[in-house]
């Protein structure tokens, strides 16, 4: 199995378990509010890990829509700056 194979399954294998934590807050709390340290970081995870994945298969769309979705919080102006708009006490998300 080449590296990229043992990447690709990381990724896959991270993007599936990394809900498991919101899952199991949202049942400890009976509340969907708020998200998890967990699910927040097994995704930042997992997208670095397919990002590293795209660079090694040598698909260039793959490896932009990756550093996107990895950085987007960076390059997405907060809307919180618009006159009038309301947060609702996470303006860090989109």
């Amino acid at each position: 199995m080449s590296a990229a194979d043992i990447l690709g399954w990381t990724a896959t294998m991270l993007f599936t378990v990394c809900y498991i934590p919101q899952i199991i807050k949202t049942y400890k709390t009976k509340t969907v509010e708020g998200l998890s340290f967990r699910l927040l970081f097994i995704s930042v995870i997992a997208n670095i890990v397919a990002l590293w994945y795209a660079i090694l298969i040598k698909q260039p769309p793959l490896q932009i829509i990756e550093f996107y979705k990895s950085n987007r919080n960076y390059f997405i102006p907060k809307a919180a700056w618009k006159p009038g708009y309301k947060t609702a006490g996470a303006s860090w998300i989109l």
